[in-house]
């Protein structure tokens, strides 16, 4: 999800997962079609978590690979998520997670 803020534009960043989610996640099931049209394996029941994000702001991240090509979701499915999300943000039961990378960590490309 992109947001413009007083620093530049930045990312929130939401976790993909396969682990069984526990009693207090929030968490929205990536459907078959959307694993297929990025390129996931559907059987692993993948879905995103909402408790927890990154934030990196685009022009300075070391994270983002900016020249690498990025399969995405489709709208109607990046709404649905973004609305859930936006709900999640606002009852205050999402945090940010401040990653910092070390200098020796490798960036797979």
């Amino acid at each position: 999800m992109r947001e413009e803020t007083e620093d530049g534009p930045a990312v929130l960043l939401l976790p993909i997962t396969t682990k069984t989610a526990r009693e207090h996640d929030n968490r929205m099931p990536v459907p078959i079609e959307e694993c297929m049209r990025v390129g996931m394996d559907p059987s692993r029941q993948a879905s995103i978590g909402m408790n927890d994000y990154n934030l990196d702001y685009i022009e300075t991240s070391t994270c983002l690979r900016h020249n690498v090509p990025i399969r995405s979701f489709s709208p109607m499915f990046m709404h649905d998520l973004i609305g859930e999300f936006r709900e999640v943000l606002a009852s205050r039961k999402a945090q940010q997670i401040i990653r910092i990378p070390s200098k020796t960590e490798e960036l797979s490309y």
